[in-house]
């Protein structure tokens, strides 16, 4: 039981990451209301994407000590989120380059969902 719950303690931690970072992609935009200039959404991601490989190290480090059984799909999610998010960084940002940004945050958020319903189902089997 304690392993389940540090299991969807990090993955809705990871969630939460996930949901901030598609925060400040989508702030890049000028259009919406909560826009904030480009350096300090920049700073933001910098900090999920650091927060991310944490998680993604900590998944690992749980995986091969503690015998929890995470799919390596699910470990990956953080290490290539994070790597996305800088290098869409590091790249000159463009509303295309934000569009792609927004898009794939969006489908790692649904797939680290699915996986986290999954767990909760088999919770409460």
């Amino acid at each position: 039981m304690e392993q389940m719950n540090r299991h969807l303690n990090m993955s809705l931690i990871q969630l939460f990451l996930l949901i901030l970072n598609q925060f400040l992609f989508s702030a890049m935009f000028p259009l919406l209301p909560w826009f904030i200039e480009e350096d300090v959404a920049g700073f933001g991601v910098l900090i999920t994407s650091t927060l991310l490989m944490f998680i993604g190290m900590k998944m690992m480090d749980l995986n091969d000590n503690n015998n929890y059984l995470i799919t390596k799909i699910r470990q990956s999610i953080p290490f290539i989120t994070s790597i996305f998010s800088c290098g869409i960084m590091i790249m000159k940002i463009t509303d295309l380059s934000t569009i792609v940004a927004l898009v794939f945050n969006f489908v790692m958020v649904i797939i680290t969902l699915v996986f986290l319903l999954r767990d909760l189902s088999k919770l409460n089997n």
